[in-house]
């Protein structure tokens, strides 16, 4: 049984990440040139996000070798690629991953159509919670760009939904989000989102995972000049 093109250069981008992440980086590297071997042999309609995908995570593994140059021109070249044929990437079933590689080569403007254009979808879904992940990173897109206040609407609508599922393991990341965009303009309710974001970790003994929160916490009251 032969495999679809789609389906290896998937799955050997999703085992290369794995792999990085892992920190076994030979394996990442030989996994990442399957999956560019396997995008070559698409139709060139087809192949241009997997293209993407790939250069994108290949320029990820180089900045982490500490190839800096070889990270740079990667990067460089799947932007190009990217500004090139947005508009044909709207239709690929690949928004997700290429929104995430996008936020950890800090390109967080360009992440947002694709996190939007999910939120979209999922809205057409009967189960609401499909669409929090990518509100929760619209809001931190917005927030690491430093727009707050576009940040914080996103945010309080995923933490909506989530009220619903108090167990769901993705509060406590919206939580610090929405904490962190009204830190400035409301800083007590950003105290209290922060507080329940440690208490969700602390109840389940999950001490290093809270480590953000009590550090968004300090923050927060240092700026405040509750400095004891």
């Amino acid at each position: 049984m032969t495999l679809d093109p789609v389906d290896m250069c998937l799955g050997c981008v999703y085992q290369g990440i794995d792999a990085m992440q892992s920190g076994n980086f030979e394996k990442a590297e030989l996994l990442f040139r399957m999956a560019d071997k396997q995008a070559r042999s698409m139709p060139p309609d087809r192949a241009i996000g997997f293209a993407l995908l790939v250069q994108c995570h290949m320029s990820v593994l180089r900045h982490r070798l500490g190839k800096a140059e070889e990270g740079k021109k990667l990067h460089e070249s799947a932007m190009t690629l990217l500004d090139e044929h947005s508009d044909r990437l709207e239709a690929v079933a690949l928004q997700d991953p290429v929104a995430r590689v996008l936020m950890r080569l800090q390109e967080y403007r360009r992440a947002l159509p694709f996190w939007e254009r999910l939120i979209q979808n999922d809205s057409e879904s009967n189960d609401p919670t499909e669409m929090v992940t990518a509100l929760a990173f619209v809001g931190q897109c917005y927030g690491l760009m430093g727009l707050k206040d576009h940040s914080a609407i996103p945010a309080r609508a995923a933490l909506k939904i989530l009220r619903d599922y108090p167990g769901d393991p993705r509060l406590p990341g919206v939580l610090i989000t929405l904490g962190n965009a009204l830190r400035k303009s409301s800083p007590s309710e950003a105290e209290s989102l922060y507080g329940e974001a440690t208490a969700y970790y602390e109840t389940k003994a999950h001490f290093e995972s809270a480590t953000t929160a009590w550090s968004n916490l300090g923050i927060l009251c240092s700026e405040n000049g509750r400095y004891a």
